[in-house]
């Protein structure tokens, strides 16, 4: 991963994710595949009002600090979607992602860190983006790579 894309990605996260709240999910057609929802109850300028976050790779919550390249536990989908449930109106606190593949962890006010694995050779692992149509798109490309899309103006 690119270091100046990797930055300007993770520093587009955080202006758009860092004091959203997350307040649903929708199932995925796989086990582990879901797309979560953050709100922004009180948007700013520049801010758009709703997020989601696709997530077609492993992932995890973690209560310890993560490493980047940390192993993902296997545990059935309901215990999966219940570490989400138990997320359900925190607030983001902080975004980043890992160091040379586009792991993505969203740390919450609860100290509780989604882990989203992005590292993989044929697929994209993860989208982030906007519901208010206006072009904020961040992706973990294929070969550890980032991508990204935001308004013009």
């Amino acid at each position: 991963m690119n270091l100046k894309d990797k930055n300007y990605a993770e520093n587009l996260l955080k202006r758009i994710f860092v004091g959203s709240r997350l307040y649903g999910l929708e199932f995925g057609i796989g086990p582990g595949s879901i797309k979560i929802r953050f709100i922004h109850l009180q948007p700013l300028e520049q801010k758009p009002f709703t997020l989601w976050v696709n997530m077609e790779s492993k992932w995890a919550v973690f209560t310890v600090e993560p490493v980047y390249n940390q192993e993902i536990p296997t545990i059935s989908e309901e215990e999966m979607y219940q570490y989400i449930i138990e997320l359900r109106r925190k607030k983001v606190v902080n975004v980043s992602l890992g160091e040379r593949e586009p792991h993505l962890l969203i740390h919450f006010e609860d100290e509780k860190t989604l882990y989203v694995n992005g590292h993989h050779d044929h697929y994209e692992c993860w989208q982030a983006g906007d519901d208010d149509g206006e072009g904020w798109l961040v992706v973990a490309m294929p070969g550890d790579d980032i991508a990204f899309w935001e308004p013009e103006d």
